[in-house]
């Protein structure tokens, strides 16, 4: 998080992100800081991926269930994947 707060405070630009809200790892991915060890750890990447391979395979047990509910929500902030969302959420349904 210092990390991500020292890059925005360098940036000359940072007046456009007045007023948002951002990850640590979306940051690192565009500044290019890592932590203090070099590795970048990117839960984003990895919450996409577990979903993608949850959803793919279909859901195992009901924590794989929630995750997916839980992801079609999220999808609803995003006026354009709000469709992908109701369809996740019937599909969950069916089951």
């Amino acid at each position: 998080m210092g990390r991500a707060v020292a890059a925005l405070a360098a940036d000359p630009d940072v007046s456009r992100r007045a007023g948002g809200i951002y990850a640590s790892w979306t940051l690192a991915r565009e500044y290019g800081f890592t932590d203090a060890d070099g590795r970048r750890p990117d839960w984003g990447a990895y919450w996409e991926k577990l979903i993608t391979e949850i959803a793919a395979r279909g859901p195992q047990n009901d924590d794989e269930r929630f995750l997916l509910k839980m992801r079609s929500y999220q999808l609803d902030f995003d006026a354009r994947l709000q469709p992908e969302g109701r369809g996740l959420r019937e599909r969950l349904n069916q089951r």
